[in-house]
């Protein structure tokens, strides 16, 4: 009776771990789908404050005008990609903080058998390619000349969320290469968002 109690406080704790490690996976998948209406929204609501303001300086001096909403715009547009990148990486490295620190747990459980020990020990080496396998990636898109770009791994495919000015297939189709060659991600289960 007893080793059924011990068994299935193994199997719950490995069942916990894959858990959070899903949990981890589809809060990073999550944070990296902003739809590009939202974007879109932004940027339009931007250029009529731009406007607003240039109309504003036209009437003030005259014929002299000055265009200042426009190097508003680019530095707002800039701004907010840019604390896009770094909200998502902070949230990324959050949730594989939680995750490692879970594994470490199980790791450290005395009560655990060897072959749960292989187990968690396993899922560990199994995030942490995955973990270099994007940054791999992340490297490689951005020599190809994109400024910042984010790979997001599953075990069922991939998100890329890349800053870019109007992507063309020609470099969708060097993304889709790139993951596809470092990563054991089939082409049709790759998704690339564009964030301007």
């Amino acid at each position: 009776m007893k080793a059924n109690v011990i068994i299935g406080k193994k199997q719950i704790i490995i069942t916990s771990l894959v858990l959070i490690l899903g949990a981890a996976i589809y809060l990073n998948w999550q944070f990296a789908d902003v739809p590009q209406a939202d974007l879109e929204t932004g940027v339009s609501i931007t250029e009529e404050q731009s406007t607003d303001t240039q109309e504003t300086a036209g009437e003030a001096s005259g014929d002299d005008q000055k265009v200042l909403g426009e190097a508003a715009l680019v530095n707002a547009q800039t701004m907010s990609t840019e604390e896009y990148f770094a909200s998502a990486r902070l949230a990324r490295d959050k949730a594989r903080d939680e995750a490692v620190e879970t594994i470490s747990s199980i790791l450290d459980d005395e009560t655990l058998s060897e072959v749960d020990k292989k187990e968690a020990n396993a899922k560990a080496l199994a995030m942490t390619d995955m973990i270099e396998a994007e940054s791999r990636m992340e490297n490689l898109i951005k020599a190809k000349g994109f400024t910042d770009c984010m790979v997001y791994l599953s075990e069922t495919g991939a998100n890329v969320v890349v800053k870019s000015e109007g992507l063309t297939q020609s470099q969708a189709t060097q993304i889709k290469n790139i993951v596809v060659s470092e990563g054991s991600v089939k082409g049709e289960n790759i998704s690339i968002t564009e964030i301007k």
